[in-house]
């Protein structure tokens, strides 16, 4: 009785104005605000930008080597556990469905 019933109706009438009249604002307002947007931007050629763009140094043709590092001790128990850990987990039983 809710859908399409009588206070449904009523509730239409009483709110679809108001949403009407708030999307119209709403567009009024967007519109406003685009508009004076536009008046304050300034525009200028490319080239003219281009022109006054500070100077890049130039990098260096070769870039400096990156420092070796050597593989910290505390690595190889790591990898030794975790072998260690997926050989149980290899020969346990599958978990059980239900």
């Amino acid at each position: 009785h809710l859908c399409n019933g009588p206070f449904h109706k009523h509730l239409q009438d009483l709110f679809i104005p108001l949403v009407v009249r708030y999307i119209d604002l709403m567009e009024t307002s967007i519109a406003q605000s685009i508009h004076r947007g536009f008046e304050q931007e300034t525009w200028q050629s490319v080239k003219l930008l281009a022109n006054n763009l500070p100077k890049v140094p130039s990098l260096p043709l070769t870039l400096p080597q990156m420092p070796s590092f050597s593989v910290p001790a505390w690595i190889g128990p790591l990898y030794e556990n975790t072998d260690k850990l997926l050989k149980i987990v290899e020969r346990s039983p599958p978990p059980l469905v239900v």
